[in-house]
């Protein structure tokens, strides 16, 4: 698997920061309907933004 950069994952971190990017992973997976729901609703704020200030 390679990172957004295209390198190998694991290649660029060390092994504590691997394991918070884990930890960090299962946790958005857990909550991903919320942050899919309050993305929604940033988009939807900067949008409206948008048109109001035209």
């Amino acid at each position: 698997m390679k990172d957004n950069l295209g390198e190998p994952i694991g290649t660029r971190y060390l092994p504590e920061q691997l394991k918070l990017i884990e930890e960090a992973a299962v946790a958005l997976k857990i909550q991903r309907c919320e942050i899919i729901r309050t993305g929604a609703a940033i988009y939807a704020k900067q949008l409206l933004g948008k048109i109001y200030s035209n």
